[in-house]
């Protein structure tokens, strides 16, 4: 049996489902109150981290790959406390910007030992940071749209990312590609209450947490410096404009 119409066909009706689902849920919000959009979000958000909970929980899925390389490296940074460029193969001599995951994990994994946490529950610990990743970036994704487009807007976004099946699948995952999100979304979130901070104070706190996250997240991942790049070039459009009026 060709197996290729068949997948083909199931990405159609899965496409046509979350196609109609999207629209349904569209006109849906068009009619809600404040107070309902409100509760609706909360509601989204709940959704989804229990079904990411579930997922790992249910499925057990197991970290592979780098990710397991980076677990791997920091579990047994507990008996050496130093990172080994001669792991498997010299993986850390020659991909030294997971360095940063590596010690990042061992000092979490260290706490967790000190708390008396068995070796075992490790990689599902990890996993647990990593779902709080996933979820606090989409939270910062919905407040971003909220400041932007309004609150419907952001509850529609967050339907969406309940709808999207990687939402789930990617909570068994523990690498930078998931763990700089709040990062990323971040830089974002604080740059807009930065433009509308009225006290000098409020400034200073806000700039330096933008910097701090900023650093962060360059140091899980470099392209948190595409949201850099992003915050820089609106900034440059607000002083043009404000220049020419």
């Amino acid at each position: 049996m060709d197996v290729m119409p068949v997948r083909i066909l199931v990405i159609a009706l899965a496409l046509f489902f979350l196609l109609g689902a999207s629209l349904l849920i569209f006109h849906y919000l068009k009619r809600q109150s404040k107070t309902t959009l409100g509760k609706l979000a909360l509601v989204c958000m709940a959704v989804l981290l229990i079904g990411q909970l579930a997922f790992l929980f249910l499925i057990h899925p197991m970290l592979r790959y780098d990710p397991l390389k980076v677990f791997d490296m920091a579990v047994e940074m507990l008996r050496t406390h130093t990172i080994s460029g001669t792991y498997e193969t010299g993986y850390f001599a020659r991909y030294t910007n997971n360095y940063p995951i590596t010690i990042l994990t061992y000092w979490f994994l260290f706490l967790l030992s000190k708390c008396g946490i068995p070796n075992a529950l490790f990689m599902p610990a990890v996993q647990l940071i990593n779902i709080a990743c996933i979820t606090g970036s989409v939270w910062l994704g919905y407040l971003i749209l909220k400041e932007l487009k309004g609150q419907r807007t952001g509850v529609f976004y967050l339907s969406l990312c309940v709808l999207c099946p990687l939402s789930y699948v990617w909570a068994g995952y523990f690498y930078t590609a998931t763990l700089s999100m709040p990062c990323l979304m971040g830089i974002l979130y604080l740059y807009l209450l930065l433009t509308k901070a009225r006290t000098p104070l409020r400034r200073i706190v806000l700039g330096g947490a933008l910097g701090l996250i900023l650093i962060l997240g360059f140091k899980l991942r470099a392209t948190a410096m595409i949201a850099m790049i992003a915050v820089i070039l609106l900034a440059v459009r607000r002083l043009w404009r404000q220049f020419r009026n």
